[in-house]
């Protein structure tokens, strides 16, 4: 890997901007004054960040309604705690009924991670 590692501030200002705006936007080299607009496509796609789809008018357009049956999704803080507890013996059915969570979200959680340690995320 060539060039600078991205601060969170930086990864933080993506996350803002980039849905609003996309990768040509003018005001990039205010924002992220040491990034090219190309560094700033390739960042926004491994975060998967998208700009979003406008029709003519200026609407939004909404795609599907759910993600990717192979999109792991953002990171749930709870996935680390199921993981451990799985290690630790525990059944997924345990664990959802200790929590009151709805029956297979334990299973859920850890197939995310799963796909994402896959993915190299």
């Amino acid at each position: 890997m060539n060039g600078t590692n991205w601060t969170p501030s930086e990864d933080n200002a993506l996350r803002t901007y980039y849905p609003r705006h996309g990768p040509s936007w003018d005001g990039w080299p205010e924002v992220l004054p040491n990034r090219s607009n190309e560094s700033i496509r390739c960042r926004a796609t491994r975060m998967r960040l998208t700009k979003p789809q406008r029709t003519a008018d200026g609407q939004l357009v909404r795609g599907r309604k759910g993600p990717s049956r192979h999109y792991a999704g953002p990171v749930d803080p709870r996935e680390h705690d199921v993981v451990t507890l799985m290690h630790a013996g525990w059944p997924p059915s345990r664990i959802d009924a200790n929590n009151g969570w709805e029956d297979g979200t334990a299973r859920k959680l850890v197939t995310r991670r799963w796909l994402r340690e896959k993915e190299g995320k």
